[in-house]
């Protein structure tokens, strides 16, 4: 673990692209794993950045699919046949041990190539991933349009077959304006849509919702059409949705509702806008931590019931601290990645 001074400013994204990172997530015992947990020790604004670049790695899984027993020796057997026919034979027996080796290893990295690429081709996962404040809009494979929150991340197959559900896997938050196909009477498994957040699965029968995955907690808001929300837990019946219909769910099962509202308010994220229905200052600032991946300290108990009222402005953290310290008349004091709030 080198330049530990560059980690500082990593996103979700850097950590996972980085090599010593992705060792001490897929391989605990590595040399570095002391250093990690001393990094994180002394840089604790940077654990929700760590925990979400840890559970993509953790969450990620390739589909190998190897060649047929018959078809891998037929082609092993044509090679060495390519290398043995008498007119190549006097050819190599010229050659020395070394050329020899040599173009042995070429056709044998040739034909590994072959097999590498044909085998990526036929599934490549596709990885989003949002930084600290940043939004960002993702066309997936039927042309359905996904708009990403802050510190949140999607994954889905490049390409989707026509035998199996359209599916996309969700981690933090993100309003999806999903392609409706209606081929027949009877629903085809490509144009089912799936999407997979924690424990629980949302199938599309419609167009444009919103899902929220923070704090254990799931929420699922659907603005137009018809969703269908199942659990892995069978022991739950599965909850249709109309629109104006929210669903909170506990990732531990133990508290589920459903509620009529303003579900517009939901999406009003994708605007740069915060819409709370009288949110208290303690609701504001997990809504800030979740987005900005700061760490926001109520310095006086009192100031956690506080409402403000009207929308909030998201363009930049700075912005909403400022409307927070004019309308409640508090004090805002800002240390590396950490944020105190304090009475006048």
């Amino acid at each position: 673990m080198q330049n530990q001074e560059k980690y500082s400013d990593y996103s979700v994204r850097d950590f996972i692209c980085d090599e010593s990172f992705q060792d001490w997530v897929l391989r605990p015992d590595t040399p570095d794993a002391a250093a990690w947990q001393t990094w994180l020790q002394a840089n604790p604004g940077k654990r929700t950045v760590v925990e979400e670049a840890r559970k993509v790695l953790e969450s990620l899984t390739f589909r190998v699919d190897r060649p047929a027993a018959g078809r891998a020796q037929a082609s092993l057997e044509k090679t060495w046949q390519m290398i043995d026919t008498p007119g190549r034979r006097g050819i190599l027996r010229r050659m020395n041990r070394v050329w020899r080796m040599a173009a042995m290893w070429i056709i044998l990295i040739g034909a590994g190539i072959f097999v590498w690429l044909w085998i990526s081709n036929r599934t490549v996962p596709v990885l989003v991933t949002t930084a600290s404040g940043q939004l960002d809009s993702v066309l997936l494979p039927d042309r359905s349009m996904v708009v990403l929150n802050a510190l949140s991340t999607i994954r889905y197959q490049q390409k989707w077959e026509r035998d199996a559900p359209r599916e996309v896997w969700l981690e933090g938050e993100a309003l999806f304006s999903v392609q409706h196909l209606d081929e027949g009477d009877d629903v085809a498994p490509h144009e089912r849509f799936l999407v997979h957040v924690g424990h629980t699965t949302v199938e599309v029968l419609g167009t444009r919702f919103n899902i929220r995955q923070r704090r254990e907690k799931i929420e699922v808001a659907l603005l137009s059409g018809a969703v269908l929300v199942r659990f892995n837990n069978k022991a739950r019946s599965d909850i249709r949705m109309e629109p104006g219909d929210l669903v909170v769910i506990d990732t531990s099962y133990r508290d589920i509702t459903k509620i009529s509202t303003n579900t517009e308010n939901y999406s009003a994220w994708t605007r740069k806008r915060l819409v709370l229905t009288n949110p208290t200052l303690q609701e504001i600032a997990h809504y800030l931590e979740d987005v900005y991946g700061k760490r926001i300290v109520l310095d006086d108990p009192d100031l956690a019931g506080r409402k403000v009222e009207g929308p909030i402005l998201l363009d930049s953290i700075d912005d909403a601290l400022f409307v927070i310290s004019t309308v409640l008349d508090v004090t805002i004091i800002k240390e590396n990645d950490t944020i105190t709030i304090k009475p006048r």
